[in-house]
């Protein structure tokens, strides 16, 4: 119970908005596509690759190619 709460408190919006785009890739095995993640997250475009940008420097997420060009995000755990 108390790992769930962890999930969902934050500190500041981007905090919040960083655990909410972790929390949809986990949802989804811990691969998703930019296009459903950008979508699911109801970010704006700029808070998107904000947070995104933050979380692949920090090495939360792995960004990854697909064979016919799209985008992958990988949860790393």
């Amino acid at each position: 119970m108390l790992f769930m709460a962890s999930m969902f408190v934050a500190d500041t919006d981007f905090d919040a908005q960083a655990m909410k785009v972790i929390r949809l890739v986990r949802q989804n095995r811990g691969r998703i596509s930019h296009g459903k993640l950008l979508r699911n997250s109801h970010l704006d475009k700029d808070a998107f690759k904000r947070v995104v940008e933050t979380l692949i420097e920090s090495g939360t997420l792995r960004k990854e190619f697909g064979d016919r060009g799209g985008v992958f995000y990988i949860l790393v755990e």
